[in-house]
């Protein structure tokens, strides 16, 4: 006597499509980059706009840009150079391409020219 149970072969299948579409998610999603641009901020030239474009161009160099998560910028994170130049030093917990969770230091430099800010230097340590 072959008793299968309908419920249980349905919770299998709906199960089997879970996962399916929470791989092809992550995969497709984790493979997208960004283009680098330089209107991405146009606020003032302070500490913040310097923190928010640099976290644009680091996401933009990562495996999985929608894994960033960055540490909370501070004021010993953007060191004011001279006027609308910025260093920031800082780091970033992301997945790698095996979807492994990594911490990234980065260092880098910015300026606001006009309306947008440039990247003058920066550097990822993997």
């Amino acid at each position: 006597m072959n008793d299968k149970n309908p419920f249980s072969e349905f919770a299998l299948s709906m199960l089997a499509i879970f996962i399916f579409g929470w791989g092809y998610s992550c995969i497709s999603s984790c493979g997208h980059k960004e283009s680098s641009s330089a209107s991405y901020i146009t606020s003032s030239g302070d500490t913040t706009g310097a923190w928010v474009f640099m976290t644009y161009c680091v996401k933009d160099r990562l495996k999985c840009p929608s894994s960033a998560k960055f540490e909370y910028a501070g004021a010993g994170n953007v060191i004011s150079l001279d006027k609308d130049r910025y260093r920031i030093n800082s780091y970033v917990d992301a997945q790698n391409s095996f979807g492994a969770p990594i911490r990234i230091n980065f260092q880098g430099v910015v300026q606001k020219r006009g309306s947008n800010w440039e990247l003058e230097d920066l550097n990822i340590d993997e």
